[in-house]
């Protein structure tokens, strides 16, 4: 099996497959979780700067959708992270915000 079905099959279904080119595979892997770091960092970063999601696409030279994709629902993630702390130690959003603005 290639490389990139083996990676496939790992990636997809987490189902570890012999393959003709270990040297590629691991390139692959090591490839794959550099896109995932990087992903991660630019959510993390993306609250500090709030920089349209476009600045990042930027970066690539014709990324693949998932890239978009996988940023976006780290923002997500994250945001839903926030929220819920300061839900936690000061109460639902609502109330807060009528009780900073009244």
């Amino acid at each position: 099996m290639s490389a990139k079905q083996s990676f496939y099959m790992l990636d997809t279904h987490s189902q570890s497959v012999l393959t003709r080119e270990p040297d590629l595979l691991k390139e692959i892997i090591i490839c794959k979780k550099s896109i995932n770091l990087h992903i991660r960092s630019w959510a993390e970063g993306w609250d500090d700067v709030c920089e349209p999601i476009k600045t990042y696409m930027d970066e690539f030279i014709d990324p693949p959708e998932w890239i978009e994709r996988a940023l976006k629902e780290q923002v997500l993630k994250i945001t839903v992270r926030q929220i819920r702390t300061v839900e936690r130690n000061h109460g639902p959003l609502m109330e807060l915000r009528q009780t900073c603005w009244v």
